[in-house]
Order: C-alpha cells, then sequence, then structure tokens
C-alpha cells in the first residue's frame, strides 16, 4: 500500500516509467526506504487495474520503447 501511494505522489508532478520511478526514489528516500523493480511494477500494475494510473504507450519511433505511467485526472 505504502508502494501505491509514492507512486501516486511522484506521478502528480509528471508521468514516469518503472525506472524512472525507482530513481527518484532512490535519489530521495534512500535514507530511510529501499523498493526494488518487483514491488513497484506490481504497485503500477494495481494502480492502473483500479483506475488511478493510466499507461501512455511507447512512442513506436523511439529508439528505446518505454510503458509511461500517468496520474488520472
Amino acid at each position: 500500500m505504502i508502494v501505491r501511494l509514492v507512486i501516486l505522489g511522484l506521478l502528480r508532478d509528471r508521468p514516469l516509467y518503472g525506472y524512472e520511478i525507482k530513481q527518484v526514489i532512490e535519489e530521495h528516500m534512500s535514507d530511510w526506504t529501499s523498493i526494488a523493480f518487483g514491488p513497484i511494477y506490481f504497485a503500477l500494475d494495481k494502480l492502473v487495474e483500479k483506475g488511478f494510473v493510466k499507461k501512455i504507450s511507447p512512442d513506436m519511433q523511439a529508439l528505446v520503447r518505454r510503458n509511461t505511467s500517468q496520474w488520472t485526472e
């Protein structure tokens, strides 16, 4: 549950993909928590399932294709 709240808070500022979420958590919260990739992606899937977050399809022209997640209105 806490992982989901952290992710929702981060997605309020801008759309992020899973790796970026992990980087922000490590940069700003590493003194008091560490969250692995598995729980981040699991939480993202649950937030999408519940309608709190939507996934943005990657740009097909991009060199690296990543699903980005965005806060829903």
